[in-house]
């Protein structure tokens, strides 16, 4: 703990209790450790994953997370508890025992609890909870942190040894939907380029704002040169839909990350990207209403050039995914449907829906002339 303590520039954290735990028990340990807030969250997450397809109609977000993590994790810290725990961990615990993987494993969880220690996590992922982008944004902070100084911790504290980010796995296969297992790599993988080339300057200034409350994108994490910019996203708005008869049952923003993971269902990685990185802020509403439900995303683009691009690659996405005309609105093969329209030179909304009809529906109400 001081050892990571001193590299990462915060006060040692007290009170750590480590405990060991089978794989097979990690699973039932991490659906312990969800709150109430958390499950809200991946209920809301679920029913706008379905609708734009990200995971399958019989998919669950919370399950295929926890089924995610129980194959994927080497050691977790439970914040609300200060508990630090080793998967498949000999009891009696002994430090000086451990291979490479387990002490930088450590090293990486430790950092976590110096994040705890200093920023209080509970409060603050309670905060960003009710925002998809500032949520997935956060977590790409705290775990590019901890895997960028784990790696610090590793080259000082282990030569010669080939560690780095290694307190969680590769795996492949099960049935995570590919689209889901991008969402979940994100925060390790992209949280570690932004840490590594913007959170760690300046004795950690950026990554401090962020732990300390200052709303992150997904954007930001993506195109660290927007942190010597001045950047922010522009605020979007969506009129209320609820006069049609729907409740509005989860909102907040979208991100541009999703954006760019929802046009690979259908396209090629270099495509999405392209067609996704001049977002420049968006609004997304879900309204339910009986066996009927809509997704209305609502995004702005940095110029007419790029909301141009956009467009031309969800024409592409609309053809590969097979979709027929149906109205002003497109159906797509398991019968969803799809309207997409200009708002503005540099706004587009996507409206997914359970079928053509509402989808319709919605964006006459978005644009009644």
């Amino acid at each position: 703990m001081g050892q990571v303590a001193g590299i990462r520039g915060l006060p040692a954290a007290s009170g750590v209790e480590v405990g060991t735990v089978r794989r097979e028990d990690v699973r039932g340990l991490l659906q312990d450790t969800l709150s109430e807030q958390d499950k809200h969250a991946f209920a809301e997450m679920t029913v706008l994953y379905r609708l734009i397809g990200v995971i399958g109609p019989g998919d669950d977000v919370e399950d295929l997370y926890l089924e995610f993590a129980a194959r994927a994790v080497i050691g977790f810290y439970e914040p609300a508890d200060d508990d630090f725990w080793l998967v498949d961990g000999a009891t009696p615990i002994d430090f000086d025992s451990f291979d490479a993987t387990l002490r930088a494993t450590v090293a990486h969880e430790f950092v976590h609890a110096l994040q705890d220690g200093r920023f209080d996590l509970p409060s603050l992922l309670g905060r960003a909870a009710g925002d998809l982008d500032w949520s997935l944004g956060l977590s790409a902070v705290l775990e590019g942190d901890a895997t960028h100084h784990e790696r610090l911790w590793a080259v000082q504290y282990l030569p010669g040894s080939p560690v780095g980010g290694t307190s969680g796995r590769t795996i492949s296969g099960g049935s995570i939907p590919a689209a889901l297992e991008r969402e979940f790599r994100f925060p390790y993988e992209s949280g570690l380029d932004w840490a590594s080339l913007v959170g760690a300057l300046n004795a950690n200034a950026a990554t401090e704002a962020a732990l300390g409350g200052r709303r992150i994108t997904t954007a930001e994490i993506l195109h660290p040169q927007l942190a010597s910019a001045g950047w922010g996203p522009e605020t979007v708005d969506l009129p209320d839909l609820s006069s049609l008869g729907w409740k509005r049952t989860s909102s907040g923003s979208f991100g541009e990350f999703r954006l760019r993971n929802v046009l690979q269902l259908q396209l090629d990685g270099l495509r999405s990207v392209a067609a996704a990185e001049g977002w420049a802020g968006d609004r997304v509403d879900v309204y339910e209403a009986a066996d009927q439900s809509v997704a209305v995303i609502r995004v702005a683009f940095a110029s007419d050039a790029d909301l141009a691009q956009f467009r031309a690659a969800v024409d592409d996405w609309l053809v590969a995914a097979g979709a027929t005309a149906a109205g002003p609105a497109s159906e797509l093969r398991d019968g969803r449907g799809l309207a997409v329209s200009a708002l503005s030179p540099t706004e587009a909304v996507l409206i997914f829906a359970t079928n053509p009809d509402i989808a319709s529906k919605a964006l006459a109400a978005l644009s009644p002339g």
